[in-house]
């Protein structure tokens, strides 16, 4: 990867097993409505990226989450005046 950060990728090991995750994880509908999030590869990973083959269950109250939230596909239902916004 030219940019490591920019898929999800296994960081580090901590002594009791647990891994510590960086990268960037983008489009995940509804994920500030759930309790956790799904990470997974979203490409074919050849043997030199396999920090990359990772997937889990991330609570989404993790520490160290950014979330950058965009507009909503029902967005513009309040200014149209709809009434099931």
């Amino acid at each position: 990867q030219e940019d490591p950060d920019l898929f999800v990728h296994v960081h580090a090991r901590k002594p009791d097993g647990t891994l510590v995750l960086r990268g960037s994880k983008i489009h995940q509908t509804g994920v500030l409505n759930s309790h956790s999030m799904i990470v997974m590869p979203g490409q074919r990973l050849v043997e030199e990226e396999k920090a990359y083959a990772v997937a889990c269950a991330v609570p989404i109250d993790a520490k160290g989450l950014t979330y950058i939230y965009g507009r909503q596909s029902c967005d513009l239902r309040a200014m149209e005046g709809s009434e099931i916004d």
